[in-house]
């Protein structure tokens, strides 16, 4: 892809080492799947397989890993290849549609992020949540946006968002550091 004469509308014609096939599709599907599937190999998403999101890597910004994965990808679909099946179904659903989607605490990866959603939402009482809140999580809560964590439900899910989604969101997008 740093050739110049390279472009991502030319048809790639693709030959493995060792095979006499004329490339009618097969083997460029093949190469397509192949490097699609070692796109999370590149330490730019985090999570478990099909459940992916973007991690948030100033190193990987800087050195392009993420605008790198997002032509791979864009590639392999322009020439019929497969898609980014890791990537978390509701992440897909944001970047598609920009409309917010459901997480579950256990696909956060993050220990930090984890353990305090889970004290959030075993409180079973507003005093029990006002008192983590003021001891425990509410530092980190506002340095993740979100100033208010009384309604606890909605705001786990904000934390959430902030956590697998908004916080890569920005620098992924424009292939740098905000």
């Amino acid at each position: 892809m740093k050739r110049d004469d390279f472009s991502f509308y030319k048809d790639p014609y693709i030959i493995f080492s060792g095979e006499e096939a004329a490339d009618l599709g097969g083997p460029k599907r093949e190469f397509f799947r192949l490097v699609v599937n070692q796109l999370p190999q590149m330490g730019v998403f985090e999570g478990q397989p099909g459940r992916m999101y973007f991690s948030h890597d100033i190193s990987l910004i800087e050195r392009e890993h993420y605008r790198f994965a997002g032509q791979c990808v864009a590639w392999s679909l322009l020439h019929d290849g497969p898609g980014l099946s890791a990537l978390h179904p509701s992440v897909y659903n944001m970047m598609v549609t920009g409309r917010p989607a459901s997480f579950n605490i256990e696909d956060a990866t993050d220990y930090d992020v984890f353990t305090n959603l889970n004290k959030i939402q075993e409180c079973q009482t507003t005093h029990e949540l006002q008192e983590l809140v003021s001891k425990e999580v509410g530092d980190w809560a506002v340095s993740n946006g979100c100033s208010d964590i009384l309604n606890k439900d909605g705001k786990i899910q904000r934390l959430l968002w902030q956590h697998m989604f908004y916080r890569s969101k920005t620098a992924a997008i424009s292939g740098r550091p905000e």
